[in-house]
């Protein structure tokens, strides 16, 4: 089974720099918001020194949430390596639901620009035209992998899939109210999410 996670290559330290000023204006005026010419300005080269990095705005697009929202994390890699298991994972080397989910929250908080980016091109690319439209859907499709994977250390009688799932519907949910309104942290917020999602009563050892 496959994760969404993309390896690691290198990039050219240009190219590094048009994706972060793509990311934060993508982010902030959306795909169709932000042209060409407004990030080649912002990197300070021209449109034609742009396009011979990215050949496309359709390109860069895919360039920056491959390169830069999907890069690996401590948690996302540890849900890789299980992934690979070669046989039934052991109960020790199971992932805590509650836990990996807190890490999601906590790596997000750190990086509120591709939070927002993320956010803006999911809501965008609903309509099927938009150059992202894909990319979320094998999104979509790995992550439900990844909740019916079993690597998850759970309670005895809870359908595991449905609350991975819920979760990472509710934790798309609680970004959004983070972005808007950031007063409290993306932490604090997931922590009153989770004590609904995963009451101490039935998930007390599992946390």
């Amino acid at each position: 089974m496959e994760s969404h996670i993309k390896p690691i290559r290198e990039i050219h330290p240009r190219v590094r720099q048009i994706e972060d000023v793509s990311a934060t204006l993508f982010g902030e005026s959306g795909y169709y918001g932000t042209s060409l010419r407004d990030i080649a300005e912002r990197v300070g080269i021209s449109k034609a020194g742009l396009l011979h990095y990215v050949t496309s705005k359709d390109n860069l697009l895919c360039m920056v949430l491959n390169d830069c929202y999907d890069q690996p994390t401590r948690v996302n890699m540890a849900v890789h390596e299980l992934l690979q298991y070669d046989g039934p994972v052991p109960d020790d080397k199971r992932l805590h639901i509650p836990a990996y989910f807190r890490e999601l929250a906590t790596v997000n908080e750190q990086r509120p620009q591709l939070v927002r980016l993320f956010t803006t091109m999911n809501a965008e690319a609903l309509n099927p035209d938009h150059p992202a439209y894909e990319y979320f859907r094998e999104r979509d499709a790995a992550l439900t992998e990844v909740a019916y994977a079993d690597i998850w250390y759970a309670p005895d009688g809870v359908a595991t899939p449905e609350v991975m799932m819920t979760a990472y519907r509710a934790m798309d949910g609680v970004q959004i109210s983070w972005l808007r309104n950031p007063e409290h942290t993306l932490l604090e917020r997931w922590d009153a999410v989770e004590r609904s999602l995963f009451p101490a009563s039935i998930w007390e050892g599992y946390m």
